[in-house]
C-alpha cells in the first residue's frame, strides 16, 4: 500500500490490488482527544507514513487499512488485464 496525506485532511491510499481509495479523516478529528489533536495541524497531518501496512503518524495515531478500504471512496479500480 502507498498513502498520500492531502491538504483537505484526506488520505489517498493505493492498495496492492491497485485500487485507490480516498478516506476523509475529518470526522475522526472532530472526536478530539490528546492523540488526535496534533493531526488537526496540516503540517503534522502530512507526516503520515506506513508502518506494517497501516497509516501512522509520529505520535502513534493510526487508522486501520481495513477501515479505509471499507469506508473510503473508490477513486480507481483494478487495472484491466492487457
Amino acid at each position: 500500500m502507498r498513502i498520500e496525506a492531502k491538504s483537505d485532511f484526506t488520505l489517498i491510499c493505493t492498495f496492492d490490488t491497485k485500487e485507490v481509495m480516498a478516506f476523509d479523516v475529518k470526522p475522526l478529528l472532530k472526536r478530539g482527544g490528546l492523540i488526535v489533536e496534533p493531526l488537526k495541524s496540516l503540517p503534522f497531518f502530512k507526516k503520515a507514513f506506513l508502518e506494517m501496512g497501516t497509516p501512522v503518524w509520529p505520535n502513534g495515531f493510526d487508522i486501520c487499512a481495513d477501515l479505509i478500504y471499507r469506508k473510503g471512496v473508490r477513486l480507481k479500480s483494478k487495472s484491466r488485464a492487457a
